[in-house]
């Protein structure tokens, strides 16, 4: 009884394995597992993508008065352009152009934190949405507000300039 628990427990590992299906179903099987693999990565990142959202969405929900003013204009900035970044990454370039915009309107700027913060959703749109004409726009507008730097200017406070050329 003992040899046939054992054997069947070696038979299930082989299974896990791969191995009992032999070579020419083998490639097959290699193929499942890196879907599997490949979708619960998926689902991790829309996860992530999700919580992101909701995290910046009531960043935004804290940082307006019941009349609309904004009580923490740079923490707002930073919660739209990753509300951007989740569009971007979501598939969705029309709302992700429009939260970006929307940071780059705002009264109160601080370029360096906006250029730090933007240069993910500058990076996105460049490396996903770079033939629509609206998502250079958006990368021109940027570079607006971050312009190359000058020869006598630090290496390190370049901003957005490799980023988007």
């Amino acid at each position: 009884m003992r040899g046939g628990a054992t054997q069947d427990r070696e038979q299930v590992a082989q299974a896990a394995r791969g191995e009992h299906f032999g070579p020419v179903v083998q490639p097959v099987v290699n193929v499942v597992r890196a879907e599997i693999l490949q979708f619960g990565l998926a689902e991790q990142r829309n996860q992530v993508l999700k919580l992101a959202r909701t995290l910046a969405e009531e960043v935004l929900r804290a940082g307006t008065d019941f009349d609309g003013r904004e009580r923490s204009p740079m923490r707002n900035v930073e919660a739209r352009v990753t509300l951007g970044v989740t569009a971007a990454r979501a598939g969705d370039l029309e709302e992700a152009l429009t939260m970006g915009d929307r940071a780059l309107e705002g009264d109160r700027q601080s370029v360096p934190s906006l250029i730090m913060t933007s240069r993910e959703l500058a990076s996105e749109t460049r490396r996903r949405y770079i033939c629509e004409p609206t998502a250079r726009g958006y990368l021109a507008r940027l570079h607006v507000v971050a312009p190359s730097p000058s020869p006598d200017q630090p290496k390190w406070s370049t901003g957005l300039s490799g980023e988007l050329s």
